[in-house]
């Protein structure tokens, strides 16, 4: 199939596109790998060599070699060599305009080498004549996955994720990165695999290669350890003001409300807790990491127990509202049983989030909080079939909380 035409695309746009859009270049990939950007992921065919037309701005290139695709999608991780590379890798890169992107497969390593490794001289002479590779590039999926994938970044910036990649060309993201704590065990992880396996794989775009098949989007079990995420630590804990450590009412308080704690965090250099939110959310999801779990789960606790805060920067909890909402859009129906929720922790905090904001001053004064609450539980509602208790309707109020009818 032409791509062009998949996409409703004239020339005119196709040479636009080309010559603005960034270009992956992957030498020596082996046939039938899975490679994907973003969302969406295939199964490479014998002259594929890279990606066009990529919007500038951040994005995700993963990938994983033919033995364990084939391996992962007929037997499943749980007969999988536990030495072996089981697992999607991939790497964040923020893409300027009309960027070029060189990288090679390094078979003895089972991994890429990006251009900072490779002879200069023929990088050079790859983006001189990157025309003639243009048969050979599959296409970004503009029409069906890069609306979506603006909305699940659109908080992130390129300082942001320098601070927690801490990155350099090449910086890959794993499943597992070497944490010093996870709630999530072996069994869980390779039940959440078992799961995904059978759920199928990322949608798919038409590539401009000879076969793409969709491939699966496992999450592996991986033992070898790998280079942190410097994602903003805080403890949940500890969420006074240490100067205020003699106050026993400012400790009790601020240990139920998170409020000095969250604004603590969000004004510390180069912080923005919305678009940490996102980019942890997108190393579970597209880069299969649960450390990304890990802090997503952190700030929404702490974003959802501040109560103090919620007068204080309305705003902030409309915009988090509509962040979660989009990233919850991405979760299978069933995620509020699935291994990741099973304590459901989420439940809890989005419960305790809507009653937050009734008990606010700022629902009165700022209607688009009322507005941001009420969509957020209707979504709940209509995707999940979770119930977010109402609490501006005395329907679901507690007996002892409704107003007392006088008789006179």
């Amino acid at each position: 199939m032409d791509p062009l035409q998949s996409l409703d695309m004239d020339q005119e746009t196709a040479q636009h596109l080309f010559e603005k859009g960034a270009k992956v270049v992957i030498l020596g990939l082996p046939e039938q790998s899975e490679f994907g950007v973003d969302f969406a992921s295939w199964e490479t065919g014998p002259r594929f060599r890279g990606l066009k037309f990529v919007p500038p701005g951040l994005h995700f290139i993963h990938y994983r070699p033919p033995v364990i695709t084939s391996r992962l999608r007929n037997e499943g991780v749980a007969s999988a060599s536990a030495s072996a590379p089981d697992f999607r890798t991939g790497f964040f890169h923020w893409f300027a305009e009309s960027e070029i992107l060189v990288c090679e497969w390094d078979a003895k390593n089972e991994d890429l080498k990006f251009d900072s490794e490779l002879d200069q001289d023929q990088v050079q002479r790859i983006k001189f004549n990157i025309r003639d590779f243009d048969p050979f590039l599959g296409t970004y999926p503009i029409k069906d996955g890069w609306a979506k994938w603006q909305r699940q970044s659109k908080n992130i910036t390129a300082a942001q994720l320098d601070l927690i990649l801490q990155r350099k060309p090449g910086t890959t993201i794993h499943p597992l990165t070497a944490t010093a704590e996870s709630n999530l065990s072996d069994t869980d992880l390779k039940a959440a695999e078992a799961r995904r396996v059978t759920q199928g794989g990322a949608s798919a775009a038409p590539m401009d290669v000879d076969r793409l098949a969709p491939a699966t989007t496992a999450v592996a079990v991986a033992t070898t350890p790998t280079p942190r995420i410097h994602f903003t630590d805080f403890d949940l804990k500890r969420s006074w003001d240490p100067s205020r450590v003699g106050s026993a009412s400012e400790i009790t308080r601020y240990s139920m409300d998170k409020s000095w704690l969250l604004k603590s965090v969000m004004k510390r250099p180069n912080v923005d807790l919305l678009g940490e939110l996102q980019l942890a959310f997108l190393c579970l999801l597209v880069g299969q990491n649960f450390e990304g779990f890990e802090q997503w789960k952190k700030l929404m606790h702490l974003i959802c127990r501040s109560v103090e805060a919620i007068d204080q920067m309305p705003e902030f909890f409309v915009k988090f509202m509509a962040v979660l909402r989009d990233q919850l859009a991405e979760c299978p129906r069933d995620f509020f049983v699935d291994v990741v929720s099973q304590d459901n922790f989420l439940i809890t905090l989005l419960q305790e989030l809507v009653a937050n904001i009734a008990d606010s001053s700022a629902i009165a004064t700022h209607p688009r909080l009322e507005r941001a609450v009420n969509r957020l539980r209707d979504f709940a509602q209509k995707r999940f079939e979770v119930e977010l208790v109402d609490p501006f309707d005395d329907e679901y109020l507690d007996e002892e909380d409704r107003p007392v009818v006088v008789e006179l």
